[in-house]
């Protein structure tokens, strides 16, 4: 990780400008829920169609230029994990060329590969999609929950309840998470081994007639890598259902909790749809936290196996700048004292 806020921070300007549109996307998205209210308040009161369409001129206004601002927040993100993954890929290719040949005649190619290929790509989409999720959840239910609460601080806890249970669930199933990422990860570099070794060498595979134990070695590891798959499919399989599950749960309470305070004066409608208005900006930072976890998992996974290769330090180190006791000439060459025969 210390290596990863290195190539962070040397893109830190831009990554400051995705966040500030990051920032003013969720502040207008915001902003709508509260126009909502406004409207219905509008039609409470009778009011004629010309105010309320002003109303809903300003969501679809809102709306479009909230679009514009988040597609720009992903451009600017989305580009500076491209270029880190640019930065990460020439990093690695410069240091696997300072190393020997006993480092390469140890290692099994087809695993250096996918170190480069998948694992790379895997830190990009941490560097990238990651980065938004981190932020784009706590940014939401900060803004929104303080606006639930001004509407109405029992009704958000009724709203919220079920939500503690859900991330004391999420923070226990991180640990098998990573695990299962790991194990997918490397029965992939082992797949990919089996494959580079079994192309560059079908010669001597066709000489010894061993296309049969190639086939089923193949076989083998393609079925262990099946199994640790959807082992881990699994395990994600259960985050979005969950996910889902506490928005509509969180939903349900909404209508009736609120419903019944509407109902006896206690709630106005308008503020009931605002406050629908948020928990609905809710359930997709919501939803998304269980793939944001497995991104995370896979990024950090990546990190790992790519520090690995980065850590291997080579057998010759070019002592550049430093001289030898009793060397005067240091890094600069001696005078030239070789004369060919017959130049006297």
């Amino acid at each position: 990780m210390p290596r990863l806020w290195g190539y962070i921070y040397r893109y830190r300007v831009r990554y400051l400008r995705g966040i500030g549109c990051l920032v003013a996307s969720a502040s207008l998205a915001m902003s709508i829920p509260l126009l909502l209210k406004r409207a219905v308040e509008a039609i409470e009161k009778g009011l004629p169609f010309r105010q309320l369409s002003f109303y809903l001129l300003a969501i679809i206004g809102i709306a479009l230029v909230q679009g514009v601002v988040r597609a720009f927040s992903r451009v600017l993100i989305f580009n500076v994990g491209r270029d880190i993954e640019y930065d990460l890929r020439n990093d690695l290719f410069a240091h696997l060329q300072k190393l020997s040949l006993s480092y390469y005649q140890n290692q099994f190619i087809g695993d250096l590969m996918s170190r480069l290929v998948n694992d790379v790509t895997a830190v990009r989409m941490l560097l990238g999609l990651g980065i938004i999720n981190i932020l784009n959840t706590p940014l939401y239910y900060v803004y929104a929950v303080s606006a639930m609460v001004a509407i109405d601080p029992r009704l958000t806890l009724a709203a919220l309840a079920p939500y503690p249970l859900m991330f004391l669930v999420v923070r226990k199933m991180s640990s098998p998470l990573m695990e299962k990422t790991l194990k997918v990860q490397e029965g992939l570099a082992d797949l990919s081994s089996r494959v580079q070794e079994g192309v560059s060498g079908i010669q001597v595979v066709r000489a010894y007639v061993r296309e049969d134990w190639q086939t089923a070695e193949f076989s083998r590891l393609n079925e262990v890598f099946k199994v640790e798959s959807m082992d881990l499919a699994r395990v994600r399989g259960f985050f979005q259902p969950l996910m889902k599950g506490v928005s509509g749960l969180g939903l349900l309470v909404v209508l009736w909790y609120g419903g019944s305070h509407v109902i006896a004066g206690r709630l106005s409608l308008g503020d009931l749809v605002a406050f629908m208005g948020y928990l609905h900006l809710l359930a997709w930072p919501t939803m998304a936290l269980g793939w944001l976890i497995s991104i995370f998992q896979r990024g950090q996974a990546a990190l790992q196996r790519l520090e690995v290769v980065l850590q291997a330090k080579p057998e010759i180190v070019d002592a550049r700048g430093r001289r030898s006791p009793g060397d005067p000439w240091g890094d600069r060459l001696p005078p030239r004292r070789f004369r060919l025969p017959g130049q006297g």
